[in-house]
């Protein structure tokens, strides 16, 4: 078929998914390469780096450490196992990138050019293959999409893969039920239980009853599904519960406790992670708002609204039910990061790309699409270019990293401040952190990697005198240091042997 339906022939569809993945990859590594490699600062991307790098390690799990207290920190366990709280998934594609280009930023960066591939060849189940493209690139280059899910930790990125591979083999299955979609769909399941279970979850249950309605509306017309049909997708929900349960058994030592819910503050030795309540609530609108900032914006709108009219079109009714009940959940239950609708982010470009389609069928129809997409694009690019000659901001982040790389200013007495290469002097390094009564809670510096004896340079917590002497004991040969003001004007201090 040629370019006017969706049903077009499979490699014109293969060219636009490799455009998409190409471009995006490319976009991301040029972008990093002018602005920074991806520097982490929140407490959750701590935590995925710890389970990256237990995975690099070929591990599940890291036994706990006998001076643990001294490493105690947000959203990662330390008994039975050490290991971050998180879902796997986006520790697996980090770990990934770490293995194989020596930086999990890498991982960020394959996850995004894999979802906005499986989002194009999802899309061009429904609209020619042309606005399949050029809808996904204008959501995957905005700026909130493509810094915060392309040059971040924290995921986003993984969870929209697995929605574009469920709906986008649902949106095909349900017109031609086939053994070869349902095992992509069970692909799709796999991932998101992996990386947003509770979003995930609710996205399979929209994906269900849209096929059932679908299939029954159209089952005069269409071939009957065969149990061989359905076999994928039954043998993926065992194989997702079987691995659920085997990995949080391995990590918590109950088949039936998820790490997250294992991890409690409260159970914590120390009074600021007792404390921590995580980020600030929003109200129900403003939450709202907040992802409809995210995933759509100003320049987007107008697509998502002239989309809306198509809505008796089924697969138009899915792009508005999935992204609803997703955002509505997350308002309700949580405090609506971006990131936590991720599964239901193909079913919002699937509304844009209905939107582009629509717009090109008017009056004046090119003319007011060209407008459109020069002044998204435009300011997008624009966005991006105004970082890279502004650079990144320097925090408290981009001076952990640059202890973490052996090298950082340290005051040398009777001589002015000089910048001192830790590494040069043949040395690992002990960095003990005393955060006072006033700390920043959101500054945190107590992280390590996963074999904590091994690693160049340990993060540990000071608790006094006494318990310091004895972590010194148990890690002879590093130079020690202690971090003053760790949340304000931070100094370095070695410390004697």
């Amino acid at each position: 078929m040629d370019d006017r339906g969706p049903e077009a022939s499979r490699r014109p569809v293969a060219t636009a998914v490799v455009a998409a993945f190409v471009l995006v990859l490319a976009l991301l590594w040029g972008f990093a390469a002018l602005y920074e490699l991806p520097v982490p600062y929140v407490h959750d991307e701590f935590a995925y780096l710890l389970t990256a790098d237990t995975f690099a390690e070929g591990r599940l799990a890291n036994p706990p450490h006998p001076f643990w207290e001294h490493f105690d920190t947000f959203h990662v366990l330390q008994s039975p196992t050490y290991q971050g709280k998180y879902p796997p998934a986006q520790g697996f594609f980090l770990a990934l990138g770490q293995v194989v280009c020596g930086h999990p930023g890498a991982g960020v960066w394959l996850s995004l050019a894999l979802a906005s591939a499986a989002t194009c060849w999802m899309l061009a189940a429904a609209v020619p293959r042309r606005w399949a493209l050029v809808a996904t690139l204008a959501f995957v280059l905005r700026y909130p999409v493509f810094h915060q899910w392309g040059q971040r930790y924290w995921g986003g990125a993984v969870a929209m893969l697995g929605g574009a591979l469920l709906f986008g083999a649902l949106l095909r299955w349900v017109r031609r039920p086939s053994a070869r979609q349902a095992v992509v769909a069970g692909i799709g399941l796999f991932v998101l239980a992996n990386a947003r279970p509770f979003e995930g979850g609710l996205m399979a249950l929209v994906a269900a009853v849209y096929a059932l309605v679908v299939r029954r509306r159209e089952r005069a017309a269409e071939e009957r599904a065969t149990p061989l049909a359905w076999a994928p997708l039954a043998a993926a929900c065992v194989l997702i519960a079987a691995w659920t349960l085997y990995y949080d058994w391995r990590l918590t030592g109950d088949a039936l406790c998820m790490p997250r819910f294992h991890w409690d503050p409260q159970a914590s030795p120390h009074a600021d992670i007792r404390a921590y309540r995580g980020s600030d609530e929003w109200s129900f609108l403003g939450k709202a708002w907040k992802l409809f900032a995210f995933y759509v914006g100003t320049t987007l709108a107008p697509f998502l609204i002239l989309g809306l009219p198509r809505l008796r079109r089924p697969q138009v009714a899915l792009a508005v039910a999935g992204p609803a009940v997703a955002g509505l959940a997350c308002a309700l239950f949580t405090r609506s990061w971006p990131h936590y609708m991720a599964p239901a982010a193909g079913l919002v470009v699937l509304l844009v790309a209905e939107g582009l389609h629509a717009v090109r069928g008017l009056r004046l129809g090119r003319l007011v699409l060209t407008v459109l997409l020069v002044a998204h694009f435009g300011l997008a690019g624009a966005r991006h270019v105004e970082l890279v000659l502004r650079g990144p901001p320097r925090d408290w982040a981009h001076d952990r990293r640059d202890i973490d790389a052996l090298t950082y200013r340290v005051p040398d007495p009777g001589a002015p401040e000089r910048s001192v290469s830790l590494g040069e002097l043949g040395e690992r390094h002990l960095v003990f952190v005393g955060y006072g009564p006033r700390r920043d809670i959101h500054i945190g510096w107590i992280w390590n990697r996963a074999d904590v004896d091994a690693a160049a340079v340990v993060w540990a917590r000071d608790l006094g005198p006494e318990r310091n002497a004895r972590l010194r004991r148990a890690m002879p040969g590093r130079l020690c240091w202690r971090l003053r003001n760790p949340s304000g004007e931070r100094e370095l201090v070695p410390l004697r042997r």
